[in-house]
């Protein structure tokens, strides 16, 4: 999984539970194993679209939630 550093308040994965410390471990059908697969899972994805997501919270508890996915936020 993915170690999540920052959640932007109001976003599709805040308004979901995800918490910074969090482990993103799968994406639709796609099992997050590192940053490069994730920003590969992340160029096929369009604001909009539905997709389910899974992750760890930093206690250990596994979560999944369906997100409609936002507008990245430009870094």
């Amino acid at each position: 999984g993915k170690t999540i550093t920052q959640v932007v308040a109001g976003s599709p994965a805040d308004k979901a539970g995800v918490v910074s410390g969090s482990r993103l471990t799968k994406v639709g059908d796609v099992t997050i194993k590192a940053s490069a697969n994730l920003a590969t899972v992340n160029r096929a994805l369009e604001p909009g679209q539905q997709v389910t997501i899974e992750w760890t919270t930093p206690n250990g508890t596994h979560k999944t939630a369906t997100v409609t996915l936002g507008n990245s936020p430009v870094n």
